[in-house]
């Protein structure tokens, strides 16, 4: 039996580490915002590994808090997972007192296997009985193995939360030999500073 594509993904999320590159492919800000300065944001996890998604919220608030941002992860005020009704979710924005909604979910994933052969016994010896002899017997020397690669797209959503309106949208590509729930803090740290560049996200002015 094959295993099915949410048993594969949930291995490869929980499973990879390595080298770990962000990269923002997209984004679109609405043309009638201005400059608002959110100095108060919700910060959601849409995804179904409950531990990355808290993990992924906690760095984000971190951040943000460090930049003078007011945040609330979104595990402290309110009920997780896929059941969450819409009547909850704004309950939740309201609950956090944020002038921001941030949802952040993954759209896709992609996993390869790339395999390093290394060559038997077998292949040292001359004629070609010894190599289609070989083909029924499975060797693994020095050096063999695979090495599996990650791509993971995300995107996330910045809403405001009294208009419900969207102000922000951004499509970031992770890579590779990434484990989600080990490096989405370096996403959230990259999304931070995207969203304070576009003046998405501010400080609070001085009174």
């Amino acid at each position: 039996m094959r295993p099915s594509p949410l048993a594969t993904l949930s291995a490869a999320l929980l499973s990879l580490t390595g080298c770990y590159q962000n990269e923002l492919v997209k984004s679109w800000q609405s043309p009638t915002m201005g400059a608002p300065h959110y100095t108060s944001l919700l910060v959601l996890a849409a995804v179904a590994d409950e531990y990355a998604g808290r993990i992924y919220e906690d760095a984000f608030v971190k951040y943000a808090e460090a930049a003078g941002i007011r945040a609330t992860p979104g595990w402290s005020v309110m009920q997780e997972g896929s059941g969450v009704t819409k009547e909850q979710l704004e309950a939740a924005a309201i609950t956090s007192g944020a002038a921001a909604v941030l949802i952040s979910k993954v759209v896709h994933v992609d996993v390869q296997t790339d395999y390093n052969f290394a060559y038997g016994p077998y292949a040292y010896r001359p004629g070609f009985y010894g190599y289609y002899n070989a083909g029924f017997t499975t060797y693994m020397g020095a050096g063999a193995g695979a090495t599996t690669s990650v791509e993971v797209t995300v995107q996330t959503n910045v809403y405001e939360t009294r208009s419900q309106e969207l102000v922000w949208s951004g499509i970031t590509k992770s890579y590779p030999n990434t484990r989600l729930s080990d490096e989405s803090p370096k996403l959230a740290k990259m999304l931070l500073g995207v969203l304070r560049d576009r003046q998405i996200l501010g400080v609070p002015p001085p009174k």
